[in-house]
């Protein structure tokens, strides 16, 4: 969480999870930038808002939504990352990758 700046959070996937992840970002004054790169038996849903500003997804692959939510073609599945991701003013910007 930070009230002025912005967050950048870049998730890749390096092993296989025990347990479900929630992850949960919010910026009052500054965008937010998110990348996650998933695979196999790991699901993924991402939900993000904006009060002044805009979600833009630069790339997804093997994820479904146009904006909000948006989810890989496993969702859910064994064990699931969920992402929340909210600004006030400044705009989110996605970056999402799912290899079965």
């Amino acid at each position: 969480m930070t009230t002025t700046g912005g967050i950048v959070a870049d998730i890749r996937q390096a092993a296989m999870l025990s347990s479900n992840v929630t992850l949960n970002a919010h910026a009052t004054t500054g965008g937010i930038s998110f990348a996650i790169e998933i695979r196999g038996h790991i699901g993924a849903k991402i939900e993000s808002a904006t009060t002044l500003g805009g979600v833009d997804v630069d790339r997804q692959v093997g994820f479904s939504g146009t904006r909000s939510p948006l989810q890989s073609s496993n969702y859910p599945d064994d064990t699931n990352i969920e992402a929340t991701l909210e600004t006030t003013t400044g705009g989110v910007g996605i970056n999402a990758k799912y290899n079965p």
